[in-house]
């Protein structure tokens, strides 16, 4: 069975993508901010602003498959709303990339559509509509 770790189990859409996948993969799921339990998971808390981390975990697990819910992956209606990003986020989802890299993982970085343009469903498929919030204007 393959192997996927998860990066970000505290984000509505990490934890809900590790459930969904624990009966497909063995599932690491590494959390932000503290412990979280998910059933069939592995789970462990990271340093989400650690540079070291991503090719801490990787080299340890040893995945085919990384998926990374930073903080782009933040939903903007959770209650109550996450903090501003920082744009050292866009330097540490890097060391996530030069890590799948390094030992040959497929690596998927999630970040949400409400940030930078909307749902589609709302704007043509070659709309250019941009989000000008704080948050979206950081990220870009």
């Amino acid at each position: 069975m393959d192997k996927l770790l998860v990066a970000g189990i505290d984000t509505i859409l990490g934890a809900n993508l590790a459930a969904w996948l624990a009966n497909r993969f063995q599932v690491v799921g590494l959390s932000w901010k503290g412990p979280v339990s998910i059933a069939g998971c592995e789970t462990a808390t990271c340093d989400p602003d650690s540079p070291e981390a991503a090719h801490h975990w990787v080299a340890m697990e040893r995945p085919q498959w990384i998926v990374h819910c930073g903080t782009p992956a933040q939903s903007v209606w959770n209650i109550p709303a996450p903090p501003l990003p920082k744009p050292e986020a866009v330097y540490v989802a890097g060391t996530w990339a030069r890590a799948a890299q390094e030992f040959g993982c497929e690596l998927t970085v999630v970040s949400s559509d409400a940030i930078f343009t909307g749902p589609w469903m709302f704007h043509r498929a070659n709309g250019t509509c941009y989000c000008d919030s704080t948050p979206a204007r950081i990220l870009r």
